[in-house]
């Protein structure tokens, strides 16, 4: 499956792009009617940017986050304590070999033969058939999101309940793709037309009036990500002769560049290890 951070989930009009601070999967049970779906590539997740890592994942906690969310599908990768969420299955998703998925679940679920990915797998269910979610579930601290007219702030289960932090009028209409924050600088950065646009996250009645453009390249940007430990903004774009990833900032400034990539690939959407370095 493929993590695509440009798609919009069904129904709603909304991409969760940023999940923050939830704890708790529920009580609900799982019953022998959960879909498995097969064994998949995890640099492929599933149409969605919703992923946690949990210590001591099972697959309980993995299928009922998910439901929590109102998302379909639920991937876990149990080795590394990973659950990927989301709503559809992109067309160029790496299926593998069911046999890579051989990590068992059989102590989550006993008698029940199911698997929890493998080396770099996850296994994924369908998860639709079997539960009826609520939206949210009511750990959650706060979600962002962005939609058709901006990107917005959560803090209750209730999604009809929201503040606008940007309003698509800074984007001359357009969409954003992406949304990523910087929580103890109290930021929050959206991709817009190829370029990043930064505000805050505190609510404010001026949402149309005061985002500023922070990245604006000569190419447009095609996925972004923020590294909160550094202080710093990663992106990518594509030029005519490659794919460049390159490193700013919180304002934009001190712009280097960190990698150029083959001009054939593809950058679907980023992410960043601060601990890496």
């Amino acid at each position: 499956t493929e993590m695509d951070c440009y798609k919009l989930l069904s129904s709603t009009l909304l991409t969760f792009s940023v999940f923050l601070f939830v704890s708790g999967t529920g009580d609900k049970p799982i019953v022998g009617e959960l879909r498995y779906v097969g064994c998949f590539d995890v640099a492929h997740s599933v149409i969605s940017k919703l992923h946690k890592h949990f210590q001591g994942l099972d697959l309980k906690k993995c299928v009922n986050y998910c439901a929590a969310l109102n998302t379909r599908y639920a991937g876990i990768h149990k080795s590394e304590n990973f659950c990927y969420c989301g709503d559809g299955i992109a067309d160029n998703s790496e299926k593998k070999d069911d046999t890579l998925c051989n990590i068992s679940c059989a102590q989550d679920i006993p008698r029940e033969n199911r698997t929890c990915g493998g080396k770099n797998v996850m296994s994924l269910y369908d998860n639709f058939p079997i539960l009826k979610p609520t939206l949210v579930n009511n750990n959650i601290s706060f979600l962002l999101g962005t939609s058709i007219e901006g990107v917005r702030l959560y803090r209750s289960p209730d999604l009809r309940k929201y503040d606008t932090l940007m309003s698509a009028k800074n984007f001359d209409y357009f969409s954003s793709d992406e949304v990523d924050y910087h929580y103890a600088k109290n930021l929050v950065f959206a991709l817009a037309k190829g370029n990043i646009y930064k505000s805050t996250l505190t609510p404010n009645s001026n949402a149309t009036s005061t985002v500023s453009t922070v990245i604006k390249d000569v190419s447009p940007i095609t996925s972004f990500a923020v590294d909160w430990f550094h202080d710093r903004i990663i992106w990518a774009n594509r030029d005519p002769i490659n794919y460049s990833v390159k490193s700013t900032d919180l304002d934009g400034g001190n712009v280097t560049t960190m990698m150029n990539l083959n001009p054939h690939g593809t950058v679907q959407c980023m992410e960043v290890d601060p601990y890496e370095g």
